[in-house]
């Protein structure tokens, strides 16, 4: 970092910039999930990717940066839906690039997260977002969205902040009795207003998992395990949203989520398959692996599941730390839409995953 520096008078500016994109993205995205303003998406996914690349260096040019180069046009002209990806994979590209910790990211997420919430708990005291609370009969309570539209969105968000609190203090030795007793209570509350599910459990997931990394659990034995999680998580996905019918009880269970995953498969053509299709409809879509597909088809779901199995097995060792967000983020995308727009999570999964082309040591 101090040779680029050195080198590059412009550095600061261009580090300034990256960090900048990466609030605006994560600070949209929440945004997004309150207003829903779909139009204006796509557009702030051009300010960002302009953002971007005003933040390259380009006086250094590698193969990454070139395939982002030649991306770039394809995504913003032909494969609008592909923006996205391509801001997230520059993103990632551009904290590689200029040595930003992963726990600078993660104490930075936590403002952010924490600055949401504030901002979106004083909307909802102010009037300006409603509560709807509806009557979930699993849990036997009523569900608050605090003016989200959806409980669940609430619930991702907290959710979120524990695997921040995680990357900031959960791998630190002396503060991980903290980490436990915080993430426990703020799962609890969460859960006990929202009834998120998804997120309780995956909170809970992410305690089990960080006690098996500090215990020294995750051997090289399970990094094929590990690694071909995406496999079985995609599969998974379209079994059961193909086969929905013969798996009612699975459907109930999931809240409908099955039902309508069959329903955008069955409108699929060869050519969506293979490359995504637009999203016409306004019916909930939930599960990142069946968004994944809308948005890139089989070319993208296949980049994601070989690059992050070939990162897991060659930098096992340097991942490792990182492991109890990433299988947890994993497992969560099953019914949640978490990892294809961006959001602190979905940075540490695909800085995780891209590693193998980036080829950046992790800092953290």
């Amino acid at each position: 970092m101090e040779i680029i520096r050195k080198v590059d008078k412009y550095f600061h500016i261009r580090y300034d910039l990256v960090i900048l994109s990466y609030i605006v993205a994560c600070v949209y995205y929440w945004y997004t999930r309150v207003c829903s303003p779909i139009n204006e998406v796509l557009n702030i996914n051009y300010i960002l990717a302009f953002t971007i690349l005003l933040s390259f260096d380009y006086t250094k040019i590698d193969k990454f940066k070139i395939a982002l180069f030649i991306l770039l046009p394809i995504c913003a002209v032909v494969f609008r839906r592909w923006l996205v990806i391509w801001t997230i994979f520059a993103l990632v590209y551009q904290i590689g690039y200029y040595n930003i910790g992963l726990r600078t990211i993660g104490k930075l997420s936590i403002i952010i997260l924490v600055i949401e919430l504030f901002i979106q708990f004083e909307l909802f005291l102010l009037g300006i977002v409603e509560d709807t609370p509806k009557f979930v009969v699993k849990t036997e309570r009523y569900a608050h969205d605090l003016g989200m539209g959806n409980s669940n969105q609430f619930g991702m968000l907290i959710f979120e902040l524990c695997c921040m609190i995680y990357l900031f203090i959960g791998i630190n030795k002396g503060k991980r009795l903290l980490f436990t007793i915080i993430t426990i209570i703020v799962g609890c509350i969460m859960f006990y207003f929202t009834s998120c599910r998804t997120a309780f459990y995956s909170i809970l997931l992410l305690n089990i998992l960080a006690f098996g990394y500090w215990l020294n659990l995750f051997s090289k034995y399970y990094k094929i395990l590990i690694g071909i999680l995406p496999f079985i998580f995609f599969a998974l996905n379209v079994y059961t949203a193909l086969f929905y019918e013969d798996m009612s009880e699975f459907n109930e269970i999931s809240t409908g989520r099955m039902w309508y995953m069959k329903k955008y498969l069955d409108d699929f053509s060869s050519t969506d398959w293979l490359v995504g299709a637009v999203v016409e409809s306004s019916d909930p879509l939930d599960g990142t692996y069946l968004e994944m597909l809308l948005k890139g088809g089989i070319v993208m779901t296949i980049f994601f599941s070989c690059s992050f199995f070939i990162s897991i097995v060659k930098y096992y060792n340097e991942i490792k730390k990182y492991l109890p967000i990433v299988i947890v983020t994993l497992a969560a995308g099953f019914s949640e839409t978490i990892f294809t727009a961006p959001s602190p999570c979905t940075i540490l999964l695909w800085t995780i995953t891209l590693l193998v082309y980036t080829k950046d040591q992790l800092s953290y």
